[in-house]
């Protein structure tokens, strides 16, 4: 799904936008007043859709277009004095919704309090429509006010009742202190399941090693394979890697150091060893030990041939250890690749954000280890954000990341890598944002739409 297009007739009772948006990335820019927030929230608004939202907001129609399979569809608001309406190109009907006045020497606080039950009550109603079942079923938007709320929800918390879905955005709403709450246990959570089936796995190739020490060869298939060869220079280098491939493997399994060098390592200390003995005497092709070797001499030599069996044993086990290594490297790839980017960002700030042997999150300032209460705001909403794009497990159900102006909370550096960034958390993310930055911008002028233009 994305998002092709907004219009908007009279928001605000004066303001006309349309914007069509770029595949994989928007810079909505132009001076104050242009519509850059009217757009980024009226888009979000339609999309959830939030009904508080749309009764707040002075406009005579809205609309948002998006594409899914090559077929546009779109989702249309129109207010008047006395009725919302919503409409989804999906569906036959319409979603109509008749709205509250103030009563004669009614209090304001009264209305306010009258209009928020009301309103909660008609949003929970609108569940079961057809029209908005229809739109609440579309991929989630994520989107960043200017409250820096990672959040999809446009509803003022403090005097607004959040209904929650199991929509991404919903993971975001709520304070900073919450959101870092759940952060943490969102992205320990993950680890600490990889690392629960990396015991399983690690299991499963301890048992796997035993077993094949006893597979029953077959004699002749395995004297074709086992031809006598003379090692040679890079043979030697590619068992030295195998060595260290082995050795580190088996430590992370957890089999002792010195159990490994004392039963795995003499096998590839020989190699080296029958290596420098064949040069010493320029022996080059197994023929050779008879041309050149008296017989005194050829016993040691002949020792290597009872040695290739078990190199092919070894190397079944070698492809056992790859096996392992393989998929271990894909379940730690995303921590990897999450842990570079995040740090990218702290790292300037002498921190660093790092997992401790029982898979809690943590942050090291300067080497020492402190609780993640010692992020700024800045870092701490940074934190909030990649951890959920990397993490979250509506993560691919979510189509696109809007956010209106990223700049507020992020210093220079920061803005210059912001997009990199979101970009490498999740490639297939449609970005669209609202900036005054070049920093943000730099050079992507081409992905810039100025709303000042009309």
């Amino acid at each position: 799904m994305k998002i092709t297009k907004f219009t908007g007739k009279k928001i605000h009772g004066y303001l006309d936008i349309s914007v069509k948006f770029n595949e994989e990335l928007s810079f909505l820019t132009g001076i104050n007043g242009s519509g850059k927030t009217s757009v980024v929230r009226g888009m979000v608004a339609l999309l959830q859709p939030s009904l508080l939202y749309l009764v707040d907001v002075d406009f005579s129609e809205m609309k948002v277009e998006y594409n899914i399979d090559g077929k546009t569809h779109s989702i249309t608001a129109k207010s008047s004095e006395d009725e919302l309406t919503i409409l989804h190109s999906n569906v036959k009907d319409s979603y109509k919704l008749s709205l509250i006045k103030r009563d004669p020497y009614e209090s304001s606080y009264r209305y306010e309090e009258r209009r928020v039950e009301f309103y909660k009550e008609a949003e929970t109603i609108a569940f079961s429509h057809p029209v908005i079942k229809s739109i609440k079923s579309l991929p989630s938007p994520m989107f960043i006010g200017l409250e820096r709320k990672v959040s999809g929800d446009l509803s003022d918390k403090n005097i607004r009742p959040r209904i929650r879905n199991r929509h991404f955005r919903e993971v975001f709403a709520g304070s900073l202190k919450e959101g870092m709450i759940e952060t943490r246990e969102m992205v320990e959570d993950y680890y600490r399941t990889i690392s629960s089936e990396q015991k399983t796995l690690a299991n499963r190739l301890m048992r796997d090693m035993v077993l094949c020490s006893f597979h029953i060869k077959d004699d002749k298939a395995q004297d074709e394979k086992i031809k006598p060869k003379i090692p040679d220079a890079r043979y030697v280098a590619q068992m030295k890697k195998k060595h260290v491939l082995v050795k580190q493997t088996l430590i992370n399994i957890g089999v002792e150091e010195k159990d490994i060098d004392s039963h795995v390592s003499p096998f590839f200390r020989y190699i080296e060893v029958m290596y420098e003995q064949f040069n010493k005497y320029d022996i080059k092709a197994f023929d050779d030990i008879f041309e050149k070797l008296k017989p005194d001499q050829m016993m040691e030599f002949f020792s290597w041939t009872s040695f290739l069996p078990q190199e092919a044993n070894i190397n079944t086990l070698i492809k056992l250890v790859e096996k392992f290594n393989k998929k271990k490297n894909e379940a730690y790839s995303k921590v990897d690749k999450y842990l570079y980017g995040i740090n990218a960002f702290l790292e300037h700030g002498g921190k660093k954000i790092c997992f401790s042997e029982a898979g809690q999150i943590q942050l090291e300032v300067n080497g020492n280890v402190r609780s993640l209460t010692g992020l700024s705001s800045g870092e701490a909403h940074l934190f909030v954000m990649l951890s959920n794009l990397y993490f979250n497990r509506s993560r691919d159900e979510t189509v696109s990341l809007i956010v209106d102006e990223p700049e507020l909370s992020l210093h220079i550096m920061w803005q210059e890598m912001f997009v990199g960034a979101i970009q490498e958390a999740n490639p297939d993310l449609q970005l669209i944002f609202a900036t005054h930055s070049p920093s943000i911008i730099l050079d992507r002028e081409e992905a810039c739409i100025d709303l000042s233009k009309g």
